[in-house]
């Protein structure tokens, strides 16, 4: 993964948490970025980025 992807991914992120989403539209946003699968797993080179469980 290159820095652009790497920025990509945190800018994601951070407008995931700055905007009141639901799970179902975050898990929209990355399944359209081609980050994750539709099951919700992460696509390569992804795959290698730790996130945590939800509590």
């Amino acid at each position: 993964m290159n820095t652009e992807e790497t920025d990509r991914i945190i800018t994601l992120i951070k407008e995931a948490i700055r905007e009141k989403r639901s799970k179902k539209e975050i898990f929209k946003t990355f399944k359209e970025a081609g980050i994750i699968t539709k099951s919700g797993n992460l696509k390569h080179p992804y795959k290698e980025i730790y996130i945590p469980a939800e509590k």
